[in-house]
C-alpha cells in the first residue's frame, strides 16, 4: 500500500526532468552502464526474476510463470478475490516464491513445479521481504494501518509463526540483507514536508538477540536519501543498490560501496523507480560502471500518470581496446585503441608482458570498483594518459622496431572526468 499511495503522489506532481547525459527513454544512465532492453507490466503488478531469466509475475488474482518477454509458461496460482500486489521473492534455492497481498493480507506460498499454492501467515499492509534462511523470512509492514509507524516481523514459512523484530516510527521501508547476515532497512520521512532519511543497519547479532529494536538502536549505512524505494545487494562487489523514488523531482538509483561510501548515480528519471534486482549473469564482473558482464541490474519504471509500467535491464558497457598497425607483424606503428571509455575524460595505457598474461583477469577491490586486469601488476608500465573524447573514444601510437609483435600486452585504466580510476577496458595485444 505504501507503494501505491507513494506512484500516486508521484502521478500528481510536477515533474523535474534529468539531468544527466545518455537517455534511456525517460530515462538516463550514467557512462559505463547500457540499456538491456524493457519489458511492458502491469501497472501495479508484483514480479520476480529467477535464475534462469523467468519471471513470477502477481496480478492480484493470478501467480503466473512467464519468459522473460512476458511469454506464459505456467499458471502458478489463482485467487478469487483482488489483492493489491504487494511483493513476489524466490526462497533461496529457488523451489518456490512466496507471494504477498498489501490490501488482503495474505502471505501465500507458489511452488515453482506447478503443483500449487499454500496459505503461509496473514500479514497487512506488507511491503517488502527478504530471506534469512531456508525457512525464514523478513517482512516489512504497518499492520496497524496508516499514520502509526511500521514493523519488521521474522516469519517462519513452516509454521507461519511471526516474531515482532523492530518496531519503527515512520511508514514502511525497503529490506535488504547484507553479505554478513546484517538487516538494511531503508527509513522513510514521517514529517511533512519530508526531510532526507538514511539507510540504516542492525547487525546480525542485534536481529538475533531476541530485544525489540527501534532506528536508535541502528547505525546509519548511507545518509541524505530521499524515500528509499527498493534496494539490493550485488553478489559480486558487495555493493548496495538503491532506488530512492520522490513524489517531486528526479528520482535515482544509486550505488554504495560495502562501507556506505557514495559511488554515484546510476540513473536517473522523471518517473517512480522501485523493484531493484541484481541478476547474476556469465562473467565475472560486477554490476557498475565500465564492468565486465556478470551482473544484470533490473528495476521497475513506472509513469503513473500515463497507467504505464516497464521492467527495465541495464548492463556494465566495458569499454573495448583493440590494436591495430604494420608493427603488429614486423618493424612499424602500433596504434592502440579504445572506445566506450569515460566521455570527454582521459584513459591511462598501462603495458605488460604476454607470457604472464593471466586472460582470467583477477579483480582487485579499489572500494568503488573492481579492478580487473590480466597484467602482471608486478611488472606493469604506465605509459601514457591520454584524452578521450566526447564518445569516449582515446588512441595511443607507438613504433616497434621490430621484434615485439606479440610479446605484450595492453590495456586501457578508464578515467572519470575528475582523473579517477573507475574501470578498466578488455587487453590487446601488440
Amino acid at each position: 500500500m505504501t507503494r501505491f499511495l507513494r506512484g500516486a503522489a508521484l502521478g500528481l506532481a510536477l515533474l523535474a526532468p534529468p539531468v544527466l547525459a545518455h537517455p534511456f527513454q525517460a530515462d538516463t544512465l550514467t557512462p559505463g552502464i547500457a540499456s538491456g532492453g524493457s519489458r511492458s507490466i502491469g501497472e501495479f503488478d508484483a514480479s520476480a526474476t529467477l535464475p534462469d531469466g523467468n519471471r513470477v509475475v502477481f496480478d492480484g488474482i493470478d501467480i503466473r510463470l512467464v519468459q522473460d518477454d512476458g511469454t506464459p509458461i505456467a499458471l502458478l496460482g489463482t485467487s478469487a478475490r483482488f489483492g493489491f500486489p504487494a511483493f513476489v521473492v524466490p526462497n533461496p534455492s529457488v523451489t518456490f516464491v512466496l507471494v504477498a497481498e498489501s490490501s488482503a493480507g495474505r502471505i501465500r506460498r507458489a511452488e515453482l513445479d506447478g503443483s500449487g499454492t499454500s496459505f503461509v501467515t496473514r500479514l497487512d499492509f506488507a511491503y517488502d521481504a527478504v530471506f534469512e534462511d531456508a525457512t525464514h523470512v523478513l517482512v516489512s509492514a504497518a499492520p496497524c494501518g496508516f499514520n502509526c509507524g511500521s514493523e519488521i516481523y521474522r516469519i517462519d514459512i513452516q509454521t507461519g509463526a511471526q516474531t515482532l523484530i523492530a518496531s519503527l516510527v515512520a511508514p514502511s521501508g525497503p529490506l535488504a540483507i547484507g553479505p554478513g547476515g546484517d538487516l538494511y532497512y531503508g527509513e522513510q520521512a514521517s514529517t511533512f514536508p519530508p526531510q532526507p532519511v538514511p539507510i540504516v543497519r542492525w547487525t546480525k547479532a542485534q536481529i538475533d538477540g531476541g530485544t525489540l529494536l527501534h532506528e536508535a538502536d541502528a547505525t546509519t549505512f548511507a545518509a541524505g536519501l530521499n524515500a528509499p524505494a527498493s534496494m539490493k545487494f550485488d553478489p559480486v562487489s558487495g555493493h548496495l543498490i538503491a532506488a530512492d523514488s520522490v513524489c517531486q523531482g528526479t528520482s535515482r538509483i544509486l550505488e554504495f560501496t560495502a562501507a556506505g561510501l557514495p559511488v554515484g548515480t546510476l540513473v536517473e528519471s522523471s518517473q517512480f523507480l522501485a523493484g531493484i534486482e541484481t541478476i547474476r549473469t556469465a562473467g565475472d564482473g560486477s554490476f557498475g560502471a565500465f564492468q565486465p558482464h556478470g551482473v544484470d541490474l533490473k528495476y521497475r519504471w513506472t509513469d503513473f500518470l500515463g497507467n504505464t509500467s516497464e521492467l527495465r535491464t541495464l548492463r556494465p558497457r566495458r569499454p573495448r581496446a583493440s590494436t591495430s598497425g604494420p608493427g603488429l607483424s614486423g618493424p612499424g606503428p602500433v596504434t592502440f585503441h579504445v572506445t566506450g571509455a569515460y566521455p570527454s575524460a582521459s584513459l591511462t595505457v598501462v603495458v605488460g608482458l604476454a607470457s604472464t598474461y593471466d586472460p582470467s583477469e583477477p579483480a582487485y577491490d579499489f572500494g568503488t570498483f573492481l579492478l580487473h586486469t590480466g597484467i602482471d601488476l608486478a611488472h606493469a608500465r604506465r605509459l601514457v594518459t591520454v584524452a578521450t573524447d566526447a564518445n569516449g573514444d582515446g588512441s595511443f601510437t607507438f613504433q616497434n622496431p621490430g621484434g615485439l609483435e606479440g610479446t605484450r600486452m595492453f590495456q586501457g585504466w578508464i578515467r572519470d572526468a575528475n582523473g579517477l580510476l573507475v574501470g578498466t577496458s578488455n587487453s590487446a595485444a601488440n
